[in-house]
């Protein structure tokens, strides 16, 4: 990022105003950055051109955010609560009860998210977002603050569904599965936690009439992590809101069966406000949403919250699961402490 662009986002937080930050994968994405408009909802993916989000739940059309005009939208984005954080100890017991009490009833697979939280830590938040994005060109990366929602930030690789203006072909991901190391193999557990999430997506692609085509695996690197991929397309000219909001959550930040899993998420871990959910842009060029994950929210005058997931099955290991959530974490934490102010 520019170091212009660093100083337009600070002062965007400074001044408390909604506002966006993106830039699409790639090792030479331009970034855009706006003070937005809010209040509105993406009805209609033809006419309607901004960065939208939706909740880990999504009911309804995703909240969309515009340039704001001249005469401005005069709202401010205040200070959200910051959750508890997670204790080991608490983590440790509520895998062992998705495992031996909610899997052993239902099967499948839970995803559980730790809170990594501290509620009056102070960073500069822009730096960290420049800093986090760098490290990451081949994720969705966005930073963005919404009066209902309070700032946000995030570098996602998981592609929820896109398609590009004119086309007759719509693309997603299965994506799940993850391996701290760059040479073992996919092992059971892994294979069946990715298994789970490609049959929702092609399960859910055919609901809607469509035949979906699922590409050969692949690994795909976060940081310090890969995950099994496969990338999967159909063809499709409809209306894109209604198949993403029952994409979303798929099982790679849910589970399966769903509503067993949601029931459970609800319960033991609580709120999880946007994420698990998605953020993405509608233009002139089409429409794209990522899964809002690699995420954390923010006060800019103090606090924090990174969520931090992984998918639960009957295989799964608390120690094991637990390392997982903190190679996840473990870039965006580094980068929250290269830019601390708390002592300034």
């Amino acid at each position: 990022m520019h170091p212009t662009l660093i100083e337009s986002v600070r002062k965007a937080l400074d001044r408390r105003i909604p506002m966006v930050l993106y830039a699409f994968p790639s090792d030479e994405a331009e970034y855009v950055f706006f003070e937005a408009q809010t209040g509105k909802a993406l009805m209609d993916e033809s006419s309607d051109f901004g960065f939208f989000y939706a909740p880990f739940e999504a009911h309804h059309a995703p909240c969309l955010l515009i340039p704001k005009g001249n005469e401005g939208c005069g709202s401010t984005v205040g200070a959200v609560g910051i959750p508890v954080a997670t204790t080991r100890e608490k983590y440790m017991g509520d895998i062992d009860y998705i495992v031996g009490m909610h899997i052993a009833m239902h099967g499948g697979k839970t995803v559980y998210a730790r809170r990594i939280a501290h509620d009056s830590y102070r960073a500069d938040w822009s730096h960290v977002a420049a800093d986090y994005f760098r490290c990451l060109p081949h994720t969705f990366r966005f930073l963005f603050a919404t009066p209902d929602c309070g700032y946000w930030l995030g570098a996602s690789p998981e592609l929820l569904l896109g398609r590009k203006n004119g086309s007759d072909t719509i693309s997603t991901m299965a994506l799940a599965g993850t391996l701290r190391d760059k040479t073992s193999a996919w092992d059971a557990k892994n294979l069946e936690e990715h298994e789970y999430v490609t049959g929702f997506i092609v399960d859910t692609m055919r609901s809607f009439g469509l035949s979906p085509e699922v590409g050969p695996a692949e690994d795909l690197w976060f940081g310090p992590v890969r995950h099994l991929c496969h990338r999967i397309t159909a063809k499709y000219t409809g209306p894109m809101i209604p198949l993403l909001n029952a994409l979303s959550p798929t099982p790679a930040l849910a589970g399966m069966p769903r509503d067993n899993a949601i029931e459970v998420i609800r319960r033991i871990e609580g709120p999880r406000s946007l994420y698990g959910g998605y953020v993405g842009v509608n233009s002139s060029e089409g429409m794209y949403a990522y899964v809002n994950l690699r995420s954390m929210c923010f006060n800019p005058s103090g606090g924090y919250c990174i969520y931090s997931g992984g998918g639960i099955t009957a295989l799964s290991d608390s120690a094991e699961e637990w390392l997982e959530t903190e190679s996840k974490s473990f870039l965006l934490r580094e980068c929250i402490a290269a830019n601390d102010v708390s002592v300034l």
